[in-house]
């Protein structure tokens, strides 16, 4: 079999005949499927009832200047920024007032969105343009969904669920026990002197751990077509912008919004025949052949190569401080715990304990 990675030879073995269960058998399976199936259906029946109840109106000019923010922040180098601050976009203030969407008792705003994509990890956060309509689609099912049902839930009354209040009483009852474990972590002080200590320590005994790994900065052009790789580069060669090339044929999704290039990166990140390439001392070469692998094609050039060497303690500073913060924050919190138990005479049965998950007769 001739694929555009190669030809392939098979040889089989052995043909198993498919069995099939019988009806019987995977009847509660299928019921589970079909009862899954039709509460989604009933679900989106039910909210599509609440959008035409609150009168839901969208607003196109606010969704294009979101639009606008979302791609203005797609194009940034997430390296230039603070973790917390990925894929986040960056709207003046009066675009955060700037209406979504509105329906009875509220609005949605583009500030609101911004609010939303905050609360969520970064990992979980849309990182590429969406279109126009997924966007909204996007709004749609995981913002306006839930403050309509919500909104619903309160005019029915559910709030005053003897259930529900119990679970809203342990949640409170939750973020209160966070904010007082965090109050004792802001509170912690660490002098740089102490983390300085550290690093000495950890230099002069186990230098290992301090060590930072082979790197390469690189611009990297990846395609699943061998020919795509080699048309760019006679692109770039002819004069054409290599960022909007690679941008354009790119698809390495990590790099191709900031011209394929990648940061320093050590060994582990592509194909080990590309990385064969990068490593092996080629900085200010210009482009590398074009390399066959087993997920397409794809060519390097390498912009500088920085050897294995100890991370110096400005480097390691800023983690190190956190890890002081962190633990004394902990011991402090713990000699807290341990002294209010003391006062209010708190005493664990063992006992008792040993009963927790052993069946009654």
């Amino acid at each position: 079999v001739e694929t555009a990675i190669g030809v392939h030879l098979i040889v089989v073995d052995e043909v198993l005949p498919q069995e099939l269960e019988s009806l019987e058998a995977l009847r509660p399976g299928l019921r589970t499927e079909a009862r899954q199936h039709l509460e989604v259906v009933r679900l989106n029946e039910f909210v599509a009832e609440l959008e035409e109840k609150a009168g839901l109106t969208w607003h196109d000019d606010a969704l294009r200047t979101l639009l606008s923010c979302i791609v203005t922040e797609a194009a940034k180098d997430i390296d230039t920024i603070p973790q917390n601050e990925w894929h986040v976009p960056d709207a003046t203030p009066e675009q955060r007032e700037m209406d979504v969407a509105t329906f009875s008792g509220g609005s949605w705003t583009i500030g609101d969105y911004i609010g939303f994509i905050q609360s969520q990890p970064p990992q979980n956060r849309p990182v590429t343009r969406l279109p126009f309509n997924g966007l909204k689609e996007y709004i749609r099912t995981t913002q306006l969904q839930e403050k309509l049902l919500v909104a619903e839930a309160l005019e029915r009354g559910y709030d005053q669920d003897p259930e529900v209040q119990k679970a809203d009483r342990r949640m409170r009852e939750q973020i209160l026990v966070n904010l007082v474990h965090s109050r004792f972590l802001q509170a912690a002080d660490v002098p740089e002197e102490d983390a300085r200590a550290i690093y000495d320590s950890t230099k002069a005994e186990n230098p290992d751990a301090l060590l930072i790994a082979e790197r390469v900065d690189m611009v990297v052009f990846v395609h699943n077509d061998p020919e795509v790789v080699h048309e760019g580069l006679r692109r770039i060669a002819s004069g054409e912008a290599e960022s909007l090339v690679l941008s354009e044929l790119s698809l390495d999704f990590r790099t191709k919004s900031k011209g394929g290039r990648t940061g320093l990166v050590a060994r582990g990140n592509y194909a080990p025949q590309l990385e064969e390439l990068a490593f092996s001392g080629r900085a200010g070469e210009g482009w590398s052949e074009v390399i066959v692998t087993e997920s397409g094609a794809g060519t390097v050039k390498v912009l500088a190569h920085e050897e294995p060497r100890l991370a110096t303690f400005e480097e390691m500073r800023e983690p190190l401080m956190q890890n002081l913060l962190s633990a004394r924050g902990e011991n402090a919190f713990e000699e807290w715990l341990t002294s209010r138990r003391n006062d209010l005479g708190v005493e664990i049965h063992d006992e008792v304990l040993e009963l927790i998950g052993q069946s009654v007769s």
